[in-house]
């Protein structure tokens, strides 16, 4: 089904299998307090500015519709995305205030990223993953 509430373009947030809504619902019914979705990357002969801002408009959006429902929303910054260092990730969240993160360092550490460089993400992150 295709997930018509999503305002903008943000690669894979563009089309869903599910309702969000839905996904909002399920997940306030069975207790959780966060949900969690990838950043993602700019898209195909997209600048990397303006992919960055464009995901921070769709997913401040979409971190306002899981408040409706009583949900934080989160990503994961990592490597491989538009938050491929913690200077990205945290000038991501002026775009996206209401975005939470949940941290795995060994993200950034496989990079040569420092666990000191990363620790400042803590205030932005409402999960920390651990190994």
């Amino acid at each position: 089904m295709h997930d018509s509430n999503t305002a903008g373009r943000c690669g894979h947030l563009v089309r869903r299998p599910f309702h969000r809504p839905l996904l909002f619902r399920f997940a306030r019914s069975a207790g959780l307090k966060s949900v969690m979705t990838s950043v993602g990357n700019a898209l195909p002969g997209e600048a990397f500015e303006a992919g960055f801002e464009r995901a921070g408009q769709v997913l401040e959006k979409l971190s306002l519709q899981a408040a409706d429902y009583g949900l934080k929303l989160h990503v994961e910054p990592t490597r491989t995305s538009i938050l491929q260092d913690p200077d990205k990730a945290e000038a991501f969240t002026r775009l996206a205030p209401h975005l939470g993160y949940t941290l795995d360092l060994l993200h950034y550490q496989i990079n040569g990223i420092g666990a000191e460089q990363v620790i400042r993400l803590l205030p932005f992150s409402g999960h920390l993953h651990i190994r």
